[in-house]
């Protein structure tokens, strides 16, 4: 019965972060088309294509760090994301201050 609730946990966390992946996605292709549409009225925008793009990829990060068990490559993967994550973190605070500051 543990193993059962433990393939169910595990495919409800994976539906689950398909859905986020594609729920985040569309905003970012949405935003990204209004944001080039006409970029001198829509760059407050771009913050927040990459404050989406820089959760999407710590979520992923995250979620790789988790499941990676032992696996040493699988490990450097997922910092690896998890530090492109951060890099566009840093991007969205230097986009927002540079728009707004």
């Amino acid at each position: 019965m543990l193993l059962q609730n433990g393939r169910r946990n595990a495919r409800l966390s994976s539906f689950i972060l398909d859905i986020v992946h594609i729920v985040i996605g569309c905003l970012i292709a949405l935003l990204a088309v209004l944001a080039f549409w006409d970029p001198d009225r829509n760059k407050v925008l771009f913050p927040f294509i990459f404050l989406l793009g820089s959760v999407l990829y710590l979520i992923t990060g995250i979620n790789q760090a988790r499941n990676c068990g032992r696996v040493r490559r699988r490990k450097v993967m997922a910092v690896t994301v998890v530090a492109l994550g951060a890099l566009l973190l840093v991007l969205a605070v230097l986009s927002a201050v540079s728009i707004w500051g």
